[in-house]
């Protein structure tokens, strides 16, 4: 086992202020302009290689690139000979399987537009579930709709609100397809038959600000974003991708499936239900099956500091683990720094950390942290950043709030951070982030109110706040999450992870947010805080220990602090927190109830 000699952060790196990239590489996959023509000439050259290995509990079940395109074809054919006719949109409600690979691959190779969607996972929140999904398809004007044997119940519940819902097909019986429609295996009759810049599938953004919005993506825009991820991570055919990530995400979906299989090397999937309950299964496999690219947010590696006992040196190797992507929320210094350390012993390096920023509106990669380098911390003055919004480098280490950068725009992204009149701002003044891309949507689907808000000159306007530093970009937060008090803006991150350190409250479960209050003339900062309690003096105890630790840190006080049951917090699909949710929840029910003041 190689030793592990990295700093466990570190506070600059080299080439941060570089702005070059090396050039995108020649395309080992020739003329490629669609991943239908990706998939068919994988097979044609690498038929018996391993694609992928999808780990369950007590299961695993291998696909070749062969076998992944002979099952796609497999539930093309079935679909188009259930009567859908090109164009028509697919919902797709399966857990992670080699299923769910199929209807996703085989909607794009009929000519379909496929549109993942999460299968439920709570039981009793049925009739929440199914009315949210209904309102997902009903928008995108679904004609057909996926599921598992299993979840036809559900399917055709949501069925009967969709008007546009024509199918509900059984995953299990399109693999039993035995028509001989789209037979054959040659690459080039898909890049004939679909034009690069035609629909390709909808991805629903990841919904934080409260409502998951349908991003319109074109087969052009999917291969233009993994051509540039691919040559800024260097990803080769011996890489091993390993993801617990949901496959209706757009990092599990695009970065790990996607990127994968365009860079033809091996990809590892489990569920995301069980990582979470057993963390320790994701590292296993990143020792078991060799692997050298892992992706998480960072509530992901944190949950693997606290859950997962020192491993035994003898038991685990993590040597080979090059790329540790940390994205799809905001990474942190401290757990960062705890992951590295931690598993140091079993030879985890800490420049493997790559800190990304991406959104489903640019099809995934806005910005990378180069490959090895390991993450970028600035520590800034907080009070600056809340009253001037200029991230001024911190003279006192107690008066600083650590950033994480981001890393620099991936190849043919460009990003201006602007001020409030659409000006450019200047380095370290924080303003809204605007990304131009080859690979930007071409709007919401059916919604132009939206995609004119989202969508000015060209530019996407992302809805988060940034500052650069030479080329590097710096995240620090979003601006509608933004706690405006007495005339200062406090970003709700910074509450949340003060308040993460308090033993006993969840990691991912802290939100603050800002209620206007009509006898101040401004807004009370609020904060609900996940906790396994429930008698009273217990939650007084938790709910102090939280207050002294926000203003240890920030020398403030929450106006209200209230401590609720685990999974109260509503989240998005990749676990971020919805604060307009939480908003709401605390106006609607607890702010009647006695709080943990």
């Amino acid at each position: 086992m190689t030793s592990n000699a990295c700093k466990t952060v570190q506070t600059a790196h080299d080439g941060l202020n570089d702005p070059s990239w090396p050039d995108i590489a020649d395309d080992d996959v020739p003329g490629a302009q669609t991943l239908c023509y990706v998939m068919a000439y994988r097979a044609g050259y690498q038929k018996e290689k391993i694609f992928c290995t999808v780990v369950g509990r007590k299961t695993e079940r291998v696909i070749t690139f062969g076998g992944l395109f002979d099952g796609a074809l497999r539930y093309a054919a079935a679909m188009r000979a259930s009567g859908l006719a090109s164009g028509e949109r697919v919902a797709i409600m399966l857990p992670t399987s080699v299923e769910c690979l199929f209807a996703y691959f085989g909607s794009m190779m009929a000519g379909l537009v496929p549109a993942l969607i999460a299968p439920p996972f709570l039981p009793r929140k049925m009739e929440i579930f199914g009315q949210s999904r209904a309102d997902m398809l009903d928008g995108i004007g679904a004609a057909a709709l996926i599921v598992s044997k299993a979840g036809e119940k559900t399917g055709l519940a949501i069925q009967a609100h969709v008007s546009t819902l024509r199918h509900v097909l059984a995953a299990e019986t399109l693999s039993q397809f035995s028509g001989s429609q789209f037979s054959g295996s040659q690459a080039g009759r898909f890049n004939e038959a679909i034009a690069p810049e035609q629909p390709a599938m909808i991805q629903f953004s990841s919904g934080s600000g409260g409502r998951q919005k349908a991003v319109l993506l074109t087969h052009g825009s999917i291969i233009r974003n993994l051509s540039a991820v691919r040559s800024v991570i260097g990803i080769l055919p011996e890489d091993v991708v390993v993801c617990w990530l949901p496959l209706f995400h757009d990092m599990g979906l695009l970065g790990c499936v996607c990127q994968a299989l365009y860079a033809g090397c091996r990809l590892v999937l489990l569920s995301p239900a069980l990582f979470i309950s057993s963390p320790v299964s994701w590292l296993k496999l990143m020792h078991e099956k060799s692997g050298t690219i892992g992706v998480a947010p960072n509530f992901g590696y944190q949950l693997c500091v606290d859950k997962i006992k020192i491993p035994d040196c003898g038991q685990m190797d993590l040597s080979k683990w090059r790329i540790a992507m940390n994205g799809a929320e905001m990474a942190t210094e401290e757990t960062m720094a705890a992951f590295s350390e931690k598993f140091a012993p079993v030879g985890f390096c800490a420049r493997a950390f790559m800190p990304v920023y991406g959104l489903a509106e640019a099809t995934l990669a806005v910005c990378f942290t180069p490959p090895g380098t390991g993450p970028a911390i600035d520590r800034i003055n907080r009070q600056r950043l809340e009253t001037d919004g200029v991230a001024e480098p911190a003279r006192d280490l107690k008066e600083s709030t650590p950033v994480v950068s981001v890393g620099k725009p991936v190849p043919g992204v460009q990003v201006r951070i602007v001020n409030d009149a659409g000006n450019e701002a200047a380095e370290r003044v924080q303003g809204r982030l605007r990304v131009q891309s080859p690979s930007l949507m071409k709007g919401y689907f059916n919604d132009p109110s939206a995609t004119k808000t989202a969508l000015i000159d060209g530019w996407l306007d992302t809805g988060d706040l940034a500052y650069r530093v030479g080329a590097s970009i710096f995240i620090t937060g979003r601006s509608k999450d933004i706690i405006i008090r007495a005339g200062r803006n406090y970003h709700p991150e910074h509450f949340e992870q003060a308040v993460s350190t308090v033993a006993g409250i969840r990691k991912n479960g802290v939100a603050a947010f800002g209620v206007l209050s009509p006898q101040k003339g401004t807004e009370d900062i609020v904060m609900m805080v996940e906790a396994e309690v429930r008698d009273q003096a217990d939650k007084d105890r938790l709910a102090l220990a939280c207050r002294r630790a926000v203003s240890e840190r920030l020398e403030l006080m929450p106006d209200d602090l209230v401590i609720v049951a685990p999974m109260t917090i509503p989240r998005t699909t990749s676990g971020k927190v919805q604060r307009p949710l939480c908003r709401r929840m605390y106006l609607e029910t607890i702010k009647t109830r006695t709080s943990g003041n």
